[in-house]
């Protein structure tokens, strides 16, 4: 596992791509489909708001 936020992330790219496809599991989370579930039953999600949303459930 790589976490990498600096600069233009060449860091993960020189990974990415030293790696096989097949064995690569990239996380971008600033896209909204990479984002995983996270949840408390103590709130009522509604399955029409976006994850952005659910996650400003707990602040």
């Amino acid at each position: 596992m790589a976490i990498d936020f600096i600069k233009n992330c060449e860091l993960s790219e020189d990974i990415i791509n030293s790696l096989p496809k097949e064995d690569t599991i990239v996380l971008d989370y600033t896209k909204e489909k990479d984002i995983q579930g996270f949840s408390f039953n103590e709130f009522k999600i509604d399955s029409k708001i976006s994850s952005f949303e659910r996650l400003s459930l707990l602040r």
